[in-house]
């Protein structure tokens, strides 16, 4: 239909009347809703056709129930232990799981790859379901300061409010950027309302106040070791041994700024249980000549005389040094590692 011709004089039709005017041009009120990251437990870093699994493997098996499991699981052959992390990768449809129940078999999935040393993968896998869950984000601070990916972690911290796992993660992130007095301070205020507790206060009191430098006081060592609580002890002078802590710590000793023996120590256990590819073992293998005899040097002088003939094209030479070299390797359970 069309409007009527309006002349001089005629009531004004409703179509031309006056709209309302805003009394003002300021931006009225905007609503915000954080979007849900979904399900975690069907994030994956892989996908079930490359894995070479079906996307239902969970089928209808209750996810706490699947979390006990992987939890307790221990393979302990090669094969069944790369078959596990490809499963662990895998982005599989969500098992069933009751309201508040979403996200333990992801936490279960991470937690057993850290337990395999395979650290690398469990932060691919974090870094696909997003820090903004604090229990998500302690885990990837954990790999990153195994990993010496701090800047990173704290970068993160600083610009997702509410992930920091602890007051000492923070206390640390602060002072790790530079800003020693809003560390200081928030270390002070946290201790005074007992949030810290007593052995983490002293280790945080040494790593902020360098007039501890000077001190001859050695701390006691934790019953039971944090990444955080390791990287502190270096920080002040006091490492701890990582040979007794869980796998995922020898990843720290693997540093370029360790001891050669320190890393040498780290690879072979890491290798062991196929954590790290065997490439890398035999490039630490390669890095020095060896300053002594018997153990991980013996093992290093007969990998480093099988690689000279092997580059070298001398098979007279590859066939007397290869049996000594698999049996020293294989008396320390590095077998498999050789082969590859």
């Amino acid at each position: 239909t069309t409007c009527p011709l309006w002349r001089p004089g005629d009531p004004r039709p409703p179509e031309l009347r006056r709209r309302d005017i805003a009394p003002s041009g300021a931006v009225g009120p905007v609503g915000v809703t954080r979007l849900g990251e979904g399900n975690p437990d069907g994030k994956g870093t892989v996908s079930p056709r490359a894995a070479g699994l079906p996307p239902g493997l969970w089928g209808a098996s209750p996810a706490p129930e699947l979390a006990r499991l992987i939890r307790a699981s221990n393979p302990r052959l090669p094969a069944l232990r790369r078959l596990e992390r490809r499963i662990l990768a895998a982005q599989l449809s969500p098992p069933r799981a009751e309201a508040g129940q979403e996200g333990a078999l992801f936490l279960a999935r991470v937690d057993k790859l850290l337990d395999m040393g395979a650290t690398g993968a469990a932060k691919e896998l974090l870094k696909a379901a997003g820090p903004g869950d604090p229990e998500r984000f302690r885990r990837l601070f954990d790999i990153a300061l195994l990993s010496g990916d701090e800047a990173q972690a704290c970068e993160i911290m600083d610009r997702t409010p509410g992930v920091a796992p602890s007051f000492s993660a923070r206390i640390f992130c602060l002072a790790y950027g530079g800003d020693w007095a809003a560390a200081a301070l928030v270390f002070h205020g946290a201790d005074a309302m007992a949030q810290i507790e007593p052995g983490m206060a002293a280790l945080l009191a040494h790593y902020l106040d360098d007039g501890y430098s000077d001190s001859a006081e050695q701390l006691v060592p934790p019953a039971v070791v944090s990444p955080l609580e390791l990287r502190l002890h270096e920080a002040i002078g006091q490492p701890l041994p990582s040979s007794s802590l869980p796998l995922a710590f020898a990843l720290a000793d693997l540093d370029q700024n360790e001891g050669w023996k320190a890393r040498l120590d780290a690879a072979e256990r890491l290798a062991r249980a196929g954590a790290i590819p065997a490439s890398q073992l035999r490039m630490i293998y390669l890095e020095q000549k060896p300053a002594a005899s018997g153990g991980v040097w013996d093992r290093a002088a007969a990998v480093q005389a099988l690689a000279d003939a092997l580059l070298a094209r001398d098979g007279a030479a590859v066939a007397r040094s290869l049996p000594p070299a698999f049996d020293a390797m294989a008396a320390a359970g590095l077998g498999p590692a050789l082969a590859d």
